[in-house]
């Protein structure tokens, strides 16, 4: 990864995610627990997108909040979470090189 593309994704991290619905940024529902599938999938998206796990586990959960609300089958909460926190990241990232500026994920 070039400097440039490394240094947004890190600029990336520091701005906030407005977490809708969500009393606490690292909420994680009651009825949910972070269990190791969850954490497993935390430390893969890291390794993956090359960014500290403490970000992408507040994303995380705040993501686990909103899904795990309405999910009928919490086996596959791992897989939809950890595909809309990349996509999410993803996103913030493409938007900013379209804008031309640097902003943060966290």
């Amino acid at each position: 990864m070039n400097y440039v593309k490394a240094k947004m994704l890190e600029m990336a991290l520091s701005e906030s995610i407005e977490p809708v619905g969500c009393v606490e940024k690292t909420a994680v529902p009651d009825n949910t627990a972070l269990t190791s599938a969850h954490l497993n999938a935390v430390k893969a998206l890291a390794d993956h997108l090359g960014i500290p796990v403490d970000d992408i586990y507040r994303l995380y959960c705040i993501v686990l909040n909103r899904l795990a609300k309405e999910a009928k089958i919490k086996d596959y909460l791992p897989i939809l979470v950890s595909r809309r926190v990349s996509y999410l990241i993803q996103k913030k990232i493409k938007m900013s090189l379209e804008a031309g500026r640097m902003i943060n994920l966290s």
